[in-house]
């Protein structure tokens, strides 16, 4: 078997695995363009399959510009679902005008015997047609190796058919230059394969983080939801025992939303919440985060950097209540807000998010009742709390001793 019957062989079996593997990644989310490869691989296949079959008859002027056609229907079929993948904007109708009006150029120039002519026609509009793919890939805001792969292989295509013409009338390199081309066929649609399986691997994994800030996430202001708060509270708390390093609990609920919200509508409740959220994320930084937990009602965890005093857990307070309080500007309307503020101060050992809760919502309702834009902190500092958590197990433990006793 002569060594281009073997690599017909090879070829047209790689193209219909390629082809096989686009079918599948056809059912995947990805982006356009994955049915075009589909077409064209396959095609291609068709047309390695015919040269294995008919191989070592000479070419005749029939057989020649059908090759030249099929060849044509699959560069542009590859060139369009490329510039599709890529997002770029296509003129289907111009391009599929352009290639018929050189199938039947090609044809009328090899039907008077013109070959050279109809070769360096067919020639140039593939090296053409290859050229734009690979300047495409080129220019393309994103880049990886992926890509840079694919752009490389479009443009050694453009450079290897351009030779084209001129090659394949040496007998000796002609199966040469054709083994050449296959091989750089099947890398291109490898290529392009592996970019497809790249895109969608980036697609699930994109989804997922989508799902996942979404399920933690709450949707109108961006911060953090209720339901992620558990998990905030323990790395906190971890944090915490572990370096000592005290955090605060504050709990917010915004004085004059209602009458925002119930005078001028939920756009300018939306945006007070928008906005007051967008200022205690950015204050807060890497120092702390920000809890929706319903409503106008908010709560922080914010860390502090020396040891815990109540005027140290006042002046935190302070100042995100000063952020909220700063007038909010939607065209003619000015709005302002304000806040009732309760905290208190992780200190206990076995201190859980349910006891600081309610504490800092029992002193948030104090302020409230005091008539709002007021902080009240817990006057119990961590010192005070941890001696008050030692006598209560000192005293649970002499009630279970008593209770032991009175058993026996």
């Amino acid at each position: 078997m002569h060594p281009l019957q073997v690599i017909l062989i090879m070829s047209s079996t790689a193209m219909l695995l390629i082809t096989a593997l686009l079918l599948i990644i056809r059912k995947m989310p990805s982006r356009d363009g994955i049915n075009c490869w589909l077409f064209a691989a396959f095609l291609q296949a068709v047309i390695y399959v015919i040269a294995f079959i008919s191989y070592p008859a000479p070419m005749t002027v029939a057989a020649t510009v059908a090759f030249y056609c099929m060849e044509i229907m699959v560069t542009l079929s590859l060139t369009i679902g490329t510039l599709k993948f890529i997002g770029k904007p296509i003129n289907r109708d111009f391009r599929l005008a352009i290639a018929t009006g050189m199938i039947v150029v090609i044809s009328v120039l090899a039907s008077n015997d013109s070959q050279f002519l109809a070769s360096l026609v067919f020639a140039c509009y593939l090296s053409a047609a290859h050229l734009e793919v690979g300047l495409r890939f080129y220019k393309s805001e994103e880049q990886n190796l992926k890509i840079k792969t694919s752009m490389v292989l479009f443009f050694i295509a453009s450079l290897h058919w351009f030779d084209f013409p001129f090659l394949s009338r040496i007998e000796w390199f002609a199966p040469i230059g054709f083994m050449i081309g296959m091989v750089i066929a099947v890398a291109i649609y490898l290529s392009l394969s592996v970019l497809a399986l790249h895109q969608f691997k980036f697609n699930t994994e994109e989804s997922e983080k989508k799902a996942i800030h979404a399920a933690i996430h709450d949707p109108l202001t961006g911060l953090y939801n209720r339901s992620y708060l558990d998990r905030l509270f323990e790395e906190y708390a971890e944090e915490a025992e572990l370096i000592q390093r005290p955090f605060i609990l504050l709990y917010f609920d915004l004085d004059g939303f209602k009458y925002v919200n119930d005078t001028y509508g939920h756009p300018a409740g939306d945006l007070i919440l928008t906005t007051v959220s967008k200022r205690m994320s950015k204050w807060l930084g890497a120092k702390g985060d920000a809890i929706r937990v319903g409503g106008d009602e908010l709560i922080v965890l914010t860390r502090l950097r020396a040891n815990f005093s109540r005027k140290n857990g006042l002046a935190a307070a302070q100042r995100i209540l000063n952020l909220i309080e700063q007038p909010i500007v939607d065209g003619d309307h000015n709005y302002k807000v304000s806040a009732s503020v309760g905290g208190c101060c992780y200190g206990l050992p076995h201190c859980n998010l349910e006891d600081m809760i309610i504490e800092a919502d029992k002193l948030m309702y104090q302020a409230k009742q005091s008539g709002g834009h007021c902080i009240h902190f817990s006057r119990f500092e961590a010192d005070t709390l941890i001696a008050q958590s030692k006598q209560s197990n000192e005293l649970e433990s002499a009630v279970l001793t008593s209770e032991d006793k009175a058993q026996r």
